[in-house]
């Protein structure tokens, strides 16, 4: 059940008096020093360069009000401060200024301090306020929550008690909410840019060349293993048609388009000084479950295949005349005189029918 305004007022005076604080001698703010501040705007630049074009909008909307916007981290310290001069004046005196702590803790009941306590949007006026000292101002907060339902900060409006109109809380609900947007939409940036860096790196330390064509037949991009292959700039490539550099690109397209297989096919490059065979693949790129929106060469040096493959000719096969099941006297001997034949540098030609077992 959603706590009321006032069940939340009073247990934030409840909270006030256990931290010791006497509501009617209670000193100004207490304010970071310069050095602690700027290492506290420092770590919070991200959160006030999303928020500053809100509260620019707030102020806009305010104008002439009597109203300041506070931006504050998650801790309650403010961040930023602005709005009109009167009571921005008023607000500097009580030390209400950038590195302030406006936290239940420090200064009692106020909406700052009880919105973060209570991680929800609260609106404090006049005598609401444990300390004398505040009930001059009307106060409505809202807290800016990230995806992860963790406390990033607060957005506030205070003005002269005499000015406190729910709508007031409404603004900075929305301003909140708006800057919880931002918020979101910078991780989802920051990830897909992640992403894009993983890919990329991924892509082109590949043992092969790529090479990624549109519609139009146009390369959009190459990887680096292509470049050291061919031993040409990528920008040579980038914006051209690709027939340019491979005339039989027609064939490769073709077969993707008719859903036919182009897998280690023979082919070269129509390039100055690559005169290697290369083995190419060609596959397509769906945008959706069936569209395509463009394909994807691979290739590699034929030579290099084959020297892969003598690499591993080389190797000692696993099956050795001992693994011979032999019961007649002449598949014996032949046996018997196979391992003679194996010892030697002798071309040996093996003859027989089909699945005979020549291997």
């Amino acid at each position: 059940m959603s706590k009321g305004r006032n069940k939340i007022i009073e247990d934030s005076h409840q909270r006030s008096a256990g931290y010791g604080l006497d509501p009617e001698n209670a000193k100004k703010a207490v304010v970071l020093n310069p050095v602690e501040l700027k290492r506290l705007l420092s770590g919070n630049s991200d959160l006030t360069q999303l928020a500053l074009p809100f509260i620019s909008r707030l102020n806009e909307t305010l104008a002439g009000s009597g109203f300041i916007v506070i931006l504050t981290d998650a801790n309650g310290v403010i961040l930023h401060i602005s709005g009109d001069e009167k009571p921005l004046k008023e607000a500097r005196d009580q030390q209400m200024v950038p590195g302030a702590l406006m936290d239940e803790k420090s200064i009692g009941t106020n909406a700052m301090g009880t919105a973060l306590a209570e991680k929800r949007p609260v609106q404090v006026s006049g005598k609401e306020h444990f300390l004398h000292l505040l009930q001059r101002w009307t106060c409505s907060a809202a807290p800016i929550i990230d995806e992860d339902d963790h406390l990033v900060g607060v957005i506030n409006l205070t003005g002269n008690s005499n000015l406190a109109h729910p709508h007031t809380l409404a603004l900075a609900v929305a301003a909140a909410q708006s800057v919880e947007s931002s918020l979101a939409a910078q991780r989802i940036t920051q990830r897909l840019s992640e992403a894009h860096t993983f890919a990329f790196a991924l892509m082109n330390n590949l043992s092969y060349g790529v090479f990624a064509i549109d519609m139009q037949d146009d390369i959009k991009w190459v990887n680096d293993t292509a470049c050291r292959i061919l031993q040409t700039r990528r920008t040579i490539f980038v914006g051209k048609p690709v027939d340019h550099f491979l005339a039989h690109w027609p064939r490769m397209r073709d077969a993707v388009l008719n859903e036919e297989s182009y897998l280690d096919e023979e082919g070269s490059f129509d390039i100055p000084g690559a005169d290697e065979t290369f083995l190419f693949n060609a596959l397509p790129i769906y945008a959706g479950e069936n569209e395509i929106l463009g394909f994807i060469i691979t290739f590699r040096s034929f030579s290099r295949v084959a020297k892969l493959l003598g690499k591993y000719h080389a190797t000692p096969l696993r099956f050795t005349f001992d693994d011979i099941v032999a019961e007649s006297e002449q598949t014996r001997n032949i046996i018997s005189y196979a391992r003679k034949v194996a010892r030697t540098d002798s071309t040996v030609l093996l003859t027989g029918e089909s699945g005979t077992g020549k291997e």
